[in-house]
């Protein structure tokens, strides 16, 4: 199993996009404190890579979900990642790279 490393501050882990009401309160903590941070679906909270099935729809369904419940809005990179190791073309890492803000007032 491949290893990202720990999570830190700025690096937040979610095992699956189930857990994106968690994801879209992690990331609003992010961008409050650091200004900054990193995101990603697929992977234990202890870094442990699992991978997700990834596809258009889920891809829209995460940058919905930040675009309806974080004000002021922000506009994130999202990327659908493929490591050399995983075993299924199916399972995926979802990155979202977090932008700069100077404060997010709020989340629903």
């Amino acid at each position: 199993m491949i290893n990202i490393g720990m999570e830190t501050e700025q690096i937040e882990y979610k095992k699956t996009t189930g857990e994106l009401k968690e994801a879209i309160t992690s990331i609003v903590a992010i961008l409050n404190k650091h200004g900054s941070g990193e995101l990603y679906f697929g992977v234990r909270n202890n870094g442990d890579v699992l991978g997700q099935a990834i596809n258009d729809e889920t891809l829209r369904k995460v940058s919905q979900a930040i675009k309806n419940h974080i004000t002021p809005a922000i506009f994130p990179e999202i990327n659908s990642l493929i490591l050399p190791t995983m075993l299924l073309a199916s399972d995926r890492l979802m990155k979202i790279l977090l932008c700069h803000r100077k404060c997010i007032q709020s989340y629903c």
